[in-house]
């Protein structure tokens, strides 16, 4: 799980970097150059916020989300479940609730945030926890 992401590119070619060790499931749940807060809800459950803008970038300029997300909406991938919570601009989600099917404790999770350096391995708060992850 990309926590946070600061440059196009890592969304979409980082899982090759990791070549024979690639993971089955990538999800990246921020993609800017600002610090999202990250607050554990549960076991299997995230909520990440971005105060002043999206969590990614979306609009009518943006190749991959052009139309929004609107607040209340349900988005399901294998392992993961995402709602969105609240929106800013053209329904840019920039408050999110996630629910994986596994345990963020249970190792099979890797957390990695991005930065000027590079990437880097965050652990997962405890339960009832916020971190800020900033650049």
């Amino acid at each position: 799980m990309l926590v946070r992401a600061e440059l196009p590119p890592s969304v979409f070619w980082t899982p090759f970097l990791f070549k024979n060790h690639s993971p089955v499931r990538w999800f990246v749940v921020g993609q800017h150059g600002g610090a999202v807060v990250v607050v554990r809800t549960g076991p299997r459950s995230i909520d990440v916020l971005r105060e002043g803008g999206p969590l990614m970038p979306c609009g009518p300029e943006d190749v991959v989300n052009t139309k929004g997300i609107p607040a209340g909406a349900v988005v399901e991938f294998p392992g993961l479940r995402a709602t969105i919570l609240s929106t800013e601009g053209n329904e840019c989600p920039s408050h999110v609730a996630f629910d994986l099917d596994r345990d963020l404790d249970a190792g099979t999770v890797l957390w990695v945030v991005e930065g000027p350096g590079g990437f880097q391995h965050v652990t997962p708060p405890g339960v009832g926890v916020g971190v800020r992850l900033a650049p």
